[in-house]
């Protein structure tokens, strides 16, 4: 074999293995890879490098409900693009017993997602948007690339407020801020306290 016919093969070869691997990263849509980008940050942990049960490395240290199931087609096709955005964008509910939302008011979301529309720009959102649907063999429908809002939300630092509060009213907000901690905002997701949490 001649080496221009080595380098050839050699060359062949190489762009198959590429292929073979992650989907065919090279040539897919440049949403789609900003979204594939977006979900191995913000995402993955729980949700696992393929979206499916047990992947991702917080996986077993979330309490129940777990994380969506994101490979599978028959449940996920039953959802509208618009209703996978609302989800990572969404106001956090409250699933305090008794004073907050039930969990199932949101039929997507857990109350150990974060939301993310504080953190991303609105492009961003709807990038992860079509790359959750290739996790499941699905495309995004449509999307107004042009009109979506690139620049990420910005918000001015908040101070540490001074609190002066009684022992039995600091008790109390300890006790908030522990149902707010777990019920509201899952911060139990990611952070650990003890040997609970993520």
């Amino acid at each position: 074999m001649s080496r221009q016919h080595s380098v050839k093969a050699v060359a062949v070869a190489a762009v198959a293995v590429l292929v073979g691997l992650g989907g065919c990263a090279l040539f897919e849509n440049e949403h789609v890879a900003k979204g594939r980008r977006l979900y191995a940050y913000y995402c993955s942990h729980c949700h696992g490098e393929h979206g499916r049960p047990g992947e991702g490395f917080n996986w077993k240290f979330m309490p129940d409900p777990k994380p969506k199931d994101l490979s599978n087609k028959d449940e996920m096709s039953t959802l509208k693009d618009e209703e996978i955005f609302a989800t990572i964008s969404r106001d956090m509910k409250d699933t305090t017993p008794e004073i907050g939302d039930k969990i199932g008011d949101d039929e997507f979301a857990v109350p150990t997602m974060p939301t993310f529309k504080n953190t991303l720009s609105e492009e961003e959102l709807w990038s992860l948007v079509a790359f959750v649907r290739t996790l499941h063999g699905m495309k995004l429908q449509k999307a107004d690339w042009a009109s979506l809002k690139k620049e990420r939300p910005k918000f001015a630092p908040v101070p540490k407020p001074m609190v002066t509060a009684s022992a039995s009213e600091e008790a109390k907000l300890a006790a908030r801020g522990k149902q707010l901690y777990y019920n509201k905002y899952g911060c139990n997701a990611c952070h650990k306290i003890g040997q609970s949490g993520g």
